[in-house]
């Protein structure tokens, strides 16, 4: 069997790496925008060597997934219903070299597995029915029993357990095992459930929101597992046992409300797992979560070694539409993030460290941290109600002080733009509009890298032109149709009224007046105050010579340097909540928000003939790390 993922029981520690965090990005492929499932996962479905996706009825095959299968007739569901796929694993279940599809369908309903006809590539897939009913919300495959074959593993009628086949003939209905006593009220949509060895006494026990049964020595001795009490939340997703600050024993990871905020993790106090407490990582809110990101609804979890030192990290975001936009914060973006792990050395000392992978995929049921593309890192795979996505690691070369240059000499290569305004001179990129080809609207040269969420961009720039000639920087923004973008601008003008200014592109207009720290509360309204006299700011501005601006954006947190002088600062806390019919909250107030990610452009200003000039430009991503406006 083809293991393309790093399954829970695994969960051993091992010894951190001395390495520096290596610069990790993501290329974001969107295969489907269908909502077939919630969850997607990874098999080589045609023996060729290169991983595919399957998400829902559909095989996405690698290594580019442009061609798909459908291996059974689904139509495609309507965003407001559910889908009859939740969660889907890979693995060759009649023994015959050929990886199979393993469904856990809806809660209460159907496990279900589909025969991989061996390559052949015409019609659909056998269906068999593995399991009658399987409830809770975060059902999984895994090895409970330790002979090194997965079973499904939920609960039946109150009860945890698991169901293994015959495995000389899995097509024939699987036998469930139950582990637990009967719950009361533990029904079909009962949420969180996790495997581990939560003692360390190397036997594969069940977590759940309210404890943890105990694998006894021998099962058939003791039918009923010990029971240990423990406040894991209301109900989150996959939970996971793992030694997170690596003081030997095993902590517990877990979100708190799959359909709320909060997700933690539970530090083991006495080794024996009796004794727990509880460590926040994502809060309600920004300012008082401790990792500085806030998202609601963290239904799927995984965890993997996504840097490469040892020890696990996890992968979490926001499942979109769960309850069709009524859930708390259910109408924000549905993001992507990978945290992590770095231990502090002690008991109780470790901190997660956001990453942002993407806004507008998020996670379903499930999100699969696994290697797609072959190169032994960590990939992320989503099948939910946005579609199915595939986002593929990458690793950037970076300087020594992980800022990572965006401009290839003598090339546009990494960015996007017309190439009758904009080219490549040497290491400077140039954007130009002339008397013989004038400028009736905006133009922007995009970098292609991805989207960016906390980091610090240096450049530096130069303006030629008259009075009227002007330009900027776009962070954090949005792409519209016809190519214009939306969104935070650090302004450029030879004027130098707006020179140092943070403005807000086809938005909400200036934000961050120079010299001032202005704060925008939910609302939008805006408070301000002065820290410099405005024209100082403007007398560092050099006409016609070269000018370095300093970028720092860190969650709500935006400051601008000029040549050195800090030219405004911003805490940009806005945002009118959408109703579920999309409705603002208060409709006295405008449909804006604060941009948390985005893209990268460079501006060329309409108007008269203007010249504008980018070199030097550094990227540096900022993890979590926020620079409080002071």
């Amino acid at each position: 069997m083809k293991s393309y993922r790093l399954l829970p029981i695994l969960l051993a520690a091992a010894p951190a790496g001395a390495m520096a965090a290596p610069l990790i990005t993501f290329d974001s492929r969107v295969l489907s925008t269908e909502f077939h499932s919630e969850g997607a996962a990874v098999g080589d479905f045609d023996r060729d060597g290169a991983r595919d996706v399957v998400s829902g009825p559909n095989i996405f095959f690698g290594p580019d997934f442009k061609r798909r299968k459908a291996i059974y007739d689904s139509p495609r569901f309507d965003v407001r219903a559910y889908s009859k796929n939740f969660i889907a694993y890979v693995y060759d279940l009649t023994g015959d070299g050929w990886d199979d599809v393993m469904v856990l369908g809806f809660p209460g309903e159907e496990a279900y597995w589909f025969e991989n006809p061996q390559g052949d590539a015409a019609g659909v897939w056998k269906r068999h029915v593995a399991l009658t009913g399987v409830d809770n919300e975060s059902p999984t495959f895994i090895d409970v029993t330790g002979d090194g074959k997965p079973e499904i593993v939920c609960s039946v009628a109150e009860r945890f357990g698991f169901a293994e086949p015959n495995w000389e003939d899995p097509a024939m209905p699987w036998r469930f095992t139950p582990v637990s006593p009967v719950i009361p009220g533990m029904g079909r949509f009962t949420h969180g459930l996790g495997l581990g060895d939560v003692n360390k006494d190397g036997r594969i026990d069940f977590i759940w929101k309210s404890g943890w049964f105990e694998q006894p020595a021998d099962r058939r001795r003791q039918p009923v597992w010990t029971g240990h009490e423990a406040p894991f939340g209301t109900g989150g997703a996959q939970m996971y046992a793992y030694d997170f600050d690596g003081d030997g024993d095993n902590d517990i990871l877990t979100s708190m409300a799959a359909h709320g905020f909060g997700l933690s993790w539970f530090e083991n106090l006495n080794g024996a797992g009796t004794s727990w407490k509880e460590h926040l990582i994502i809060g309600d809110q920004p300012d008082t979560s401790p990792t500085r990101v806030a998202f609601s609804q963290h239904h799927a979890v995984d965890v993997a070694d996504f840097d490469g030192d040892g020890v696990l990290d996890f992968v979490t975001g926001k499942r979109w539409f769960a309850h069709n936009g009524a859930d708390p914060g259910g109408m924000e973006p549905a993001v992507l993030y990978w945290f992590r792990t770095v231990r502090g050395g002690g008991a109780g000392q470790v901190s997660f460290v956001p990453h942002f992978v993407d806004d507008d995929s998020g996670i379903g049921t499930q999100v699969m941290a696994a290697d797609v593309n072959g190169d032994t890192r960590p990939d992320i795979v989503v099948g939910n109600k946005k579609g199915t996505f595939v986002h593929l690691q990458q690793r950037p070369p970076a300087g020594p002080d992980g800022a990572r240059d965006l401009v290839q000499p003598g090339s546009l290569a990494g960015w996007e733009g017309d190439p009758s305004l904009w080219r490549a001179e040497g290491d400077v990129l140039v954007g130009e509009s002339t008397p013989e080809k004038p400028l009736q609207k905006n133009a922007f040269l995009v970098w292609n890298g991805g989207k960016v969420a906390d980091f610090e961009l240096r450049l530096k720039f130069r303006l030629t032109g008259g009075d009227d000639a002007n330009g900027g920087i776009q962070f954090r923004s949005q792409r519209l149709d016809g190519g214009d973008i939306k969104g935070y601008q650090a302004d450029i003008d030879n004027a130098a009224n707006y020179v140092g200014v943070l403005w807000d592109e086809h938005g909400r207009g200036l934000l961050g007046p120079h010299g001032v720290k202005a704060v925008h509360d939910r609302a939008g309204q805006k408070t301000e105050e002065r820290f410099a006299e405005a024209d100082r700011i403007k007398a560092a501005f050099r006409k016609g010579d070269w000018n370095e601006y300093v970028i720092t954006a860190a969650g709500e947190h935006i400051t601008l340097a000029l040549n050195g002088v800090t030219s405004t600062k911003v805490l940009d806390r806005t945002f009118t909540e959408l109703k579920p019919d999309g409705s603002p909250v208060d409709d006295r107030q405008p449909k804006e928000q604060r941009e948390l990610y985005g893209h990268l452009a460079l501006q060329l200003h309409s108007g008269g003939p203007t010249k504008i000039e980018f070199k030097d430009i550094r990227l540096t991503e900022l993890p979590g790390a926020v620079r409080p406006v002071q």
